[in-house]
């Protein structure tokens, strides 16, 4: 499982999205930071059975960055990439109601031959512990669908989808950079 948080002193946007996404990821716990150093936040996720925690960081008062972390014996890890957000959009901004998602799946972008997009799924297969299955494999089992894409103006997106269906739920974070 994994703890997610947020940097000190979040944002209500990040706050927000810091919501949106453990609605959207399965086996995630959401965790008020406080005044927690990253110490005492690898202490609270050991003493809660957690090997993983995702921390959305602040930059210029809205969210900036996501950092993974691996905790191997009590000390963090940090897994790359850093995710470099250059905005999101929320779940209320898509006019959906948000409620929480039992199974996810991340979906192969068939038309996007990007090593980059191929490579972030994957490492957000294995931290998240979820299957990368092509849009034929997606089944009714599953929720909801992650998908990372490009769109017309060649920006990089991550973003949630109710099935079956595939409609698009939210949240999406437009992704400035990957920093490997």
């Amino acid at each position: 499982m994994i703890l997610l948080t947020t940097s000190l002193r979040p944002t209500t946007r990040i706050r927000t999205s810091c919501h949106d996404l453990a609605r959207s990821i399965p086996n995630t716990v959401r965790a008020n930071r406080g005044k927690m150093s990253l110490q005492e936040l690898t202490e609270d996720a050991v003493v809660r059975g957690l090997g993983r925690i995702m921390i959305i960081d602040r930059w210029q008062g809205g969210p900036g960055r996501i950092k993974l972390y691996n905790i191997c014996q009590g000390r963090l890890v940090q897994v790359a990439p850093q995710v470099h957000i250059r905005g999101i959009r929320l779940q209320r901004e898509f006019g959906e109601k948000a409620k929480r998602v039992d199974s996810l799946v991340i979906v192969k972008n068939e038309d996007e031959p990007s090593s980059e997009i191929r490579k972030l799924s994957d490492v957000l297969s294995d931290f998240l512990s979820l299957p990368v299955l092509d849009n034929e494999e997606v089944s009714s089992f599953y929720g909801a669908a992650m998908r990372i894409y490009r769109d017309m103006t060649r920006s990089m997106h991550l973003s949630f989808f109710s099935l079956p269906g595939m409609i698009e739920k939210g949240p999406r974070i437009t992704i400035a950079h990957l920093t490997w």
